[in-house]
């Protein structure tokens, strides 16, 4: 059975914007992380410095 020329390239279309969307959901969730990360070492140094 052969692909048309037509569904393959809607295919690979899917294919391509799905990497995109994990690809941006890896960066989103890495943000979030580093965000997270330097709002704790904030809190641990105002939370140190104020005794």
């Amino acid at each position: 059975m052969e692909i048309s020329k037509d569904t393959q390239d809607a295919i690979e279309k899917n294919i391509s914007q799905k990497a995109k969307e994990l690809e941006q959901e890896k960066e989103k969730k890495l943000l979030n992380l580093l965000a997270e990360i330097l709002v704790q070492i904030t809190l641990k140094e105002l939370y140190e410095t104020s005794d």
